[in-house]
């Protein structure tokens, strides 16, 4: 029987607009590791597989043994029971989770960039010391 991790994982990282690195980030694996699941190498552990599928509103089977992309897939049916709940409480959203992913993110690329910047400006220093 096929499985579908690695390409949904791809198709988690497109519709949410992630790299694989700020993929990984949110679950706490390398770009590398996304990048060995995308492509079907290895597959996540158990607990990883949780956490895709509670950040992204998924149900495990479907994340598993379904093409989220074919399907056109939203979210998880959730019973009547449990909409009520969800709907009361704002932080269990897939905006907010979005959101806190995209968060999360942009931060990465300000301490990246800031990182950068940290770089070029000794690179400077360096080249107006030799130059005097």
């Amino acid at each position: 029987m096929k499985n579908y991790i690695g390409l949904n994982i791809k198709y988690l990282c497109d519709k949410n607009f992630l790299s694989q690195r700020e993929f990984g980030a949110i679950f706490n694996i390398t770009q590398a590791v996304v990048n060995a699941y995308i492509k079907g190498k290895s597959n996540p552990q158990i607990d990883t597989i949780q956490k895709i599928c509670t950040h992204f509103e998924l149900m495990i089977d479907d994340f598993i043994n379904k093409d989220l992309n074919a399907a056109q897939y939203t979210q998880k049916e959730v019973p009547a029971q449990k909409q009520h709940v969800s709907a009361t409480n704002e932080q269990n959203t897939p905006y907010n989770h979005e959101k806190d992913a995209l968060i999360a993110a942009l931060r990465e690329t300000i301490d990246t960039q800031r990182e950068l910047i940290a770089t070029l400006r000794s690179r400077l220093d360096n080249t107006q010391t030799k130059a005097s």
